[in-house]
């Protein structure tokens, strides 16, 4: 592209820009130039990184006891239904540009067939985000199987009420099956590994390079309040953890490296929620979407020992005084 063509450049930022492409799980780009357009899309000078997969945290008591009855959290009324309807047409009607409407079905267990069925043709008229929870823990997967025994598993009580689309995360998945990935491979959904939550709850290990194997969309989430965290890095680093203990107990040969596991919480993220060619890294041409940190800071999650940070230390101690940028 001819410097005559390039967007004018509101913003020059100068600093260690850190980001993943699916061909490199962390790239760090030390003493780096990186222009701004004024409509805030990174102009090819180069490229950084965004963690936004992020949740709403909802901070509360986490009372779910699958040995009581079910009944109770049902809740299928025309009023309800409406009133989806009616949100779901006035948030698209605003328009934002990051704010979009989300059917969210707590999950099969609370929602009878009528109103799963309702909520998912909701979700298919206004071509809308769906989010809920699946697979979360033995005893849920077992109640799905005996209060919807007409279905093939958990997967398919989803799929066949409108619910398992390309538009749709599903929370957790410890316990799908081969079968149900490829389902969610074919219905273009995707998984929020929540380790924190599922380790909190000794839910389950979700095993991410199964689920990577069978190409399914996965980013990192943090399910507050099952988890105790709403921090990504929290995140990251649980999901490590939970992929050692598969390595450990040889259910894997391998574990994942912080390097993918970062990709996960960056641009595993955007793709889960459709929004990878828009943000997820400093690529040219993607919104600058970017965290900018700085490690030394007094309250700085970040611990800076020898071997924690990316990359040489003596670089970093470097580069330390310098703005970072986190897309």
């Amino acid at each position: 592209m001819c410097a005559a063509r390039m967007p004018p450049l509101a913003h020059i930022f100068r600093g260690t820009f850190v980001h993943s492409t699916w061909t490199c799980p962390m790239e760090v780009l030390r003493d780096h130039l990186l222009g701004v357009s004024d409509s805030g899309k990174v102009n090819p000078f180069h490229v950084c990184f965004t963690d936004k997969f992020g949740q709403r945290a909802f901070v509360g008591k986490v009372c779910m006891d699958l040995n009581d009855t079910v009944s109770e959290y049902k809740e299928t009324t025309e009023e309800s239904i409406k009133e989806t309807e009616r949100f779901v047409s006035e948030m698209l009607q605003r328009n934002y540009p990051r704010v979009k409407p989300i059917v969210t079905p707590r999950f099969s267990l609370s929602c009878s067939e009528t109103l799963m069925g309702e909520l998912g043709n909701i979700a298919k008229t206004h071509d809308v985000h769906i989010q809920s929870h699946i697979s979360e823990n033995r005893d849920e997967v077992e109640a799905v199987k005996n209060l919807y025994p007409n279905y093939k598993n958990y997967t398919d009580v989803y799929d066949r009420n409108n619910l398992l689309t390309n538009k749709t995360v599903m929370a957790h998945g410890c316990y799908l099956s081969a079968e149900e990935l490829n389902i969610f491979n074919e219905r273009g959904a995707s998984i929020s590994h929540c380790p924190n939550s599922n380790l909190s709850l000794s839910s389950g290990f979700l095993n991410v390079l199964e689920v990577l194997k069978h190409e399914v969309k996965i980013g990192l989430g943090t399910d507050v309040a099952g988890g105790y965290s709403s921090s990504m890095l929290d995140a990251i680093r649980r999901a490590v953890m939970v992929s050692n203990i598969l390595l450990i107990n040889k259910v894997n040969e391998k574990s994942l490296t912080l390097r993918e596991v970062f990709r996960l919480a960056t641009l595993g993220g955007s793709q889960a929620l459709g929004l990878e060619s828009e943000i997820g890294n400093f690529e040219v041409g993607k919104e600058f979407d970017a965290l900018l940190i700085n490690p030394k800071a007094s309250d700085s999650p970040i611990d800076l020992f020898y071997g924690d940070f990316v990359g040489d230390i003596s670089e970093v101690r470097k580069k330390i005084n310098q703005k970072m940028f986190i897309s």
